[in-house]
């Protein structure tokens, strides 16, 4: 087989491949046999039509069906002979096949172009380690207590912040509608910020069984395109105006309510401990990003715009999985793809540059490693190892852990070779991280 590479672009490269005319006589023969075994023919027994004759019946098929098999076969094995690791599917055009002449065909690929990872050993960084205080456990508390309330209907007052409200309610954008129809006993706590703070706000001093207009601008950010940059008249109605009641916690409260056979001296250690876990966490990956953002500021590198488009295809698949959730259908959402171009080139630069690292050092994980983490998440998940193996390898999951493990193990080792400094900060200062 005959293989030029000719140079299209820093990443682009164009194979042109020859097939010998002998692989397309085999693959033709094999392919006529096969039919002659399956089809019927008047006049003559299966398996017995001459060649000739299926060839005056079926010969733009059959050769539609050898060259759909060689053509790609003969993509990849010139791809492991030159070396080439190429990303996305290649671009296959300029297929000739003349009768007695070999194939020929070209091939366009991306590939990742080689880069070379400059020295970060020694290189200083600061990882922020949450400080976890007494008012961190009382937010805490209270949010236990905000979980478990209980509401009581109010007649004698108007309803005010804080308050959960019963309401109907219907949109209209100049003058048309935006709901099919008025939602009817909608539930809302004022002030929540679970909806509009606009919108939350318009119920405050409202009466039960009050009816009014009040108007709401959308950002134009917001995610339902249709309403984004738009000025919404709502006509409402307040059903209910109910006032939470919250509990105090006690040992009886824990396991009344919670269902759990705690004191509360032991509920407060329980989520010291894991506001602590959750606070390493988060240390973690503020640390992990400082690093990664630091070595694709000293390694510039272009990529191929597949991998920067698959990224972004990834984001807004997940922008719509969590907006689906929210109630939110698809032909509402607002979604502008260059919004995440930005991420999505830092996060596929940060994974290449893992993995040229984990190449050079030659990081492998190791059958034990697999099963002790494997181990670790299957009591988390109280079930037995092998179950949670066979479950994970139905979902497709597995190879995102095995992959999770590596890049983990990676990680690890560049930690290892940098200079870092541990101080300790409000918890706060890591929800956003860097």
């Amino acid at each position: 087989m005959k293989i030029d590479i000719k140079e299209i672009g820093p990443y682009t490269k164009q194979l042109k491949i020859e097939i010998p005319l002998e692989i397309f006589s085999q693959e033709e023969e094999d392919a006529y046999r096969e039919l002659g075994k399956k089809v019927k023919v008047p006049g003559f027994r299966k398996g017995k039509i001459p060649k000739s004759y299926l060839k005056k019946l079926y010969h733009d098929r059959v050769k539609g069906d050898v060259l759909n098999k060689i053509i790609p076969e003969a993509y990849y094995k010139a791809v492991e002979e030159k070396d080439l690791k190429p990303v996305g599917s290649p671009k296959l055009e300029n297929i000739k096949h003349e009768e007695n002449s070999p194939i020929t065909f070209s091939a366009t690929i991306e590939i990742i172009p080689p880069f070379e990872i400059k020295k970060y050993e020694g290189l200083k960084f600061t990882k922020k380690i949450a400080k976890i205080t007494d008012e961190d456990i009382e937010r805490e508390f209270d949010y236990i207590k905000n979980r478990y309330a209980t509401f009581e209907e109010v007649t004698s007052r108007p309803a005010k912040e804080g308050d959960l409200v019963v309401v109907d309610f219907k949109g209209f954008v100049d003058g048309s509608s935006v709901q099919k129809e008025e939602t009817k006993n909608y539930s809302l706590i004022i002030g929540a910020n679970n909806l509009l703070e606009d919108f939350e706000k318009g119920f405050i001093g409202l009466n039960k069984n009050v009816e009014k207009e009040f108007t709401v601008t959308y950002p134009a950010s917001h995610a339902n395109k249709d309403l984004a940059n738009k000025k919404v008249l709502f006509k409402v109605k307040v059903n209910e105006i109910k006032i939470k009641k919250l509990s105090e916690i006690t040992d009886e409260f824990i396991k009344n309510e919670m269902g759990k056979e705690k004191t509360v001296a032991e509920l407060r250690e329980e989520i010291r401990q894991h506001q602590e876990k959750r606070g390493e966490a988060m240390s973690d990956t503020t640390l992990y990003l400082d690093v990664i953002n630091k070595l694709i500021e000293m390694n510039p590198f272009e990529i191929p715009q597949v991998l920067i488009e698959d990224q972004i295809n990834f984001m807004a698949k997940d922008f719509k999985d969590n907006m689906r959730l929210r109630g939110m259908k698809d032909d509402s959402m607002k979604i502008e793809r260059e919004e995440f171009s930005e991420d999505a080139v830092r996060v596929v630069k940060g994974e290449l540059i893992r993995q040229k690292i984990s190449e050079i050092e030659k990081i492998e994980i190791d059958k034990t490693e697999i099963e002790r983490e494997l181990e670790k998440i299957a009591a988390e998940k109280k079930m037995a190892k092998e179950k949670l193996r066979v479950s994970m390898q139905k979902d497709n999951s597995y190879n995102n852990f095995l992959n999770g493990l590596q890049r983990k193990k990676t990680m690890d080792v560049i930690l290892s070779k940098l200079t870092i400094k541990e101080v300790l900060v409000d918890r706060n200062e890591l929800d956003t991280p860097s």
